[in-house]
């Protein structure tokens, strides 16, 4: 790509970049840092645009958060985010990071892009399809239709059964050969 061109970027498209880009270093094992930092840098700007648009604050309470969750969602939420993208307060400092804290970020980044009103990209489906079959305790009921689809249970049963990298790619080879719907 030639750095000498300039593009103009919308702040939608930017966030769903840095979404799609955050979900496939997930799927693919990538660095724990760069995907939670590319998914809270996109949660950010999706939360904004919803609440410009007259949505309701989804960051702190989501309907799609069990309330027994709720607390130890919201502590999370910022310490990893600033840590990851500030030093003016402690240049040389250090963190405790559980990159699985990352997943809940990513599944409220794709429930704001569905109040949005955007289709889900092939990456976001994937990834809420995946916490449907395994984390679905972060999950109501409500927030799991969000991804459920019509999948037959030999398909899930085999989906389920997968690791992170064989999912995706399954789960990409259903899509694509209109075996279930994204």
């Amino acid at each position: 790509m030639d750095q000498g061109l300039s593009r103009t970027i919308h702040k939608l498209a930017a966030a769903r970049t840095q979404l799609q880009t955050a979900i496939q270093l997930w799927f693919a094992d990538g660095d724990p840092v760069s995907i939670h930092t590319l998914t809270c840098a996109a949660l950010q700007i999706l939360h904004d645009i919803h609440v410009q648009r007259g949505g309701s604050p989804l960051l702190f309470d989501s309907i799609f958060v069990k309330n027994h969750r709720r607390a130890e969602w919201d502590q999370a939420v910022k310490e990893h985010m600033n840590f990851f993208k500030h030093a003016d307060r402690d240049p040389t400092g250090t963190i405790a990071f559980d990159p699985s804290l990352t997943e809940p970020f990513i599944l409220l980044s794709l429930l704001t892009v569905e109040a949005l009103g955007v289709p889900h990209t092939l990456e976001e489906s994937a990834f809420g399809f995946w916490c449907c079959l395994h984390e679905h305790d972060w999950l109501s009921e409500q927030g799991q239709t969000v991804f459920i689809n019509d999948i037959p249970v030999e398909q899930l049963a085999k989906l389920r059964d997968l690791q992170r990298q064989k999912f995706y790619g399954m789960y990409k080879f259903l899509i694509e050969n209109h075996i279930i719907k994204k």
